[in-house]
């Protein structure tokens, strides 16, 4: 009986030094909110990070930052990156949890008689355990589900990584769009400026009456207060861009950004693009899994119908009587078949189908609609292009005669006012076509540079953890 005793015991302590402890990790307000001041884009940290997401770094800290570079630059600083990634880890827990097989059960009794045994002894002791027979079904359904669910999360992620990136995008394009439109409305309001002093000295010397030049300076003041808001607006842009790469806007302020490229991949065929929004849309990905997690719930709550059998040996020393026993335990189905989980669990799936339908129709619709705006800027932008040719073109005959005395000063300021006011809109045509080529990419979440060189676009190393200096200090 001592042996017997001491074995348990030892199974019990092994046991217990495989347990996991306790270590508390207060949180420090003060400590975060000062390291996420403090982030300097030029530290060795971020350029190790930045070459893994595959920037160029040979140059250090980087002369100009790109689109690619900010966001991958945002994909290192940004903290709500580290909660989708603290939630897709949560999620591999819970796989994890699912694997786990049931632990067999362990009773332990003990009895004091009044009368004495055949062994002089007043004490029985008994120990039995409880051994699942059953139950493999079940457990496969919930690895089935924790592993959609895990599948899941890493889509989540991947689809935060992307949302990161569109947000930085469009900062970025906001801000170019601004520089545009201040630089063209720079220009005119100097034209305008010209043309308010020409025409108040035609009227000084009654060359000219009162209405003209009073509506020159309308024009000027408000060419004025366009040219003031589009000031507000870079500045405003430039501001939302540091939120959206997770920095300070003093600490942007000191990054030269690089200029966008003049021309953008060419519009994909509508079939293509087609083809990745109802398959490859990383939404479309996590509904996926969603519907899949849904099907194990449902052969899980299925597999509950058939009670789950245990053998359960015992040994009980009983006043010097060893007395051996095998028993079979379970629980019978004969009130509940678990009709109703299995009801819930099938009207989930067929929601989640539902709710997929629904997401592929929304994708198709939101690239039409992206498709079609983005052909129609690209037309508007062509035509502006040319028409701004034909006011250069004609601007430089308006010149010529100028220079050689058939034509005056006034006719000249208004040659270059009307190219002017043409070059502004070729930059309001080409903020259009930014927005509508950023609405095609949202519409398929994928670059459309990635699309054209017909790249996979694997879930992106924003996705695969933070980078350890930078976990280190926060």
């Amino acid at each position: 009986m001592n042996a017997k005793a001491m074995s348990i015991g030892l199974a019990l302590l092994a046991a217990g030094c495989a347990l996991q402890g306790y270590q508390p990790q207060p949180l420090d307000p003060a400590r975060s909110q000062a390291a996420l001041i403090a982030i300097d884009p030029a530290e060795p940290a971020l350029r190790d990070a930045l070459a893994r997401h595959g920037i160029e770094v040979s140059q250090w800290p980087l002369p100009q930052w790109n689109l690619a570079a900010l966001t991958a630059l945002a994909h290192e600083t940004r903290a709500d990156l580290a909660l989708a990634r603290a939630e897709r880890a949560r999620a591999d827990a819970a796989r994890q949890s699912a694997q786990a097989t049931r632990n067999p059960g362990f009773d332990f009794t003990t009895e004091h008689h009044s009368a004495r045994g055949v062994s002089g002894s007043n004490w029985t002791f008994g120990l039995a355990l409880e051994l699942p027979l059953t139950g493999a079904s079940r457990r496969t359904a919930r690895f089935a589900q924790a592993d959609a669910g895990s599948r899941e999360a890493q889509w989540r992620l991947a689809l935060r990584v992307w949302q990161v990136r569109s947000e930085v995008r469009d900062a970025y394009f906001r801000w170019h769009a601004g520089q545009l439109a201040a630089a063209a409305l720079d220009s005119e309001l100097a034209l305008r400026r010209r043309e308010s002093a020409l025409l108040d000295k035609r009227l000084a010397v009654g060359a000219a009456g009162g209405i003209e030049p009073a509506r020159a300076r309308q024009r000027e003041a408000d060419t004025a207060r366009q040219h003031a808001t589009a000031v507000r607006a870079v500045q405003r842009a430039r501001d939302e861009l540091a939120q959206a790469v997770g920095l300070a806007p003093e600490t942007l302020g000191g990054m030269m950004l690089a200029a966008l490229p003049a021309e953008f991949p060419p519009i994909q065929r509508s079939g293509l693009l087609q083809r990745t929004a109802l398959h490859d849309r990383l939404d479309v990905r996590a509904a996926l899994e969603r519907y899949a997690a849904s099907e194990a719930a449902l052969q899980l709550e299925i597999a509950r119908q058939i009670p789950e059998l245990a053998i359960k040996p015992g040994y009980a020393w009983d006043q010097g009587d060893n007395r051996w026993s095998l028993g079979l335990s379970a629980l019978l189905p004969l009130l509940d078949r678990n009709s109703g989980p299995i009801a819930e669990a099938r009207a989930n799936r067929e929601a989640q189908a539902a709710r997929f339908l629904a997401l592929q129709a929304r994708a198709i619709a939101e690239l039409r609609a992206a498709h079609q705006l983005a052909a129609a800027a690209r037309a508007d932008l062509e035509a502006a292009r040319a028409q701004a040719e034909q006011e250069t073109a004609i601007a430089a005959r308006v010149e010529r005669r100028f220079a050689s005395g058939d034509a005056d000063r006034l006719e000249q300021v208004g040659a270059q006012l009307a190219g002017a006011i043409a070059q502004r809109r070729v930059a309001e045509a080409q903020a259009a076509q930014w927005q509508a080529l950023a609405s095609l990419e949202d519409a398929v979440q994928r670059p459309l540079d990635a699309i054209a060189a017909g790249a996979a676009d694997p879930l992106p190393a924003a996705a695969s953890g933070i980078a350890a200096g930078l976990a280190d200090r926060r």
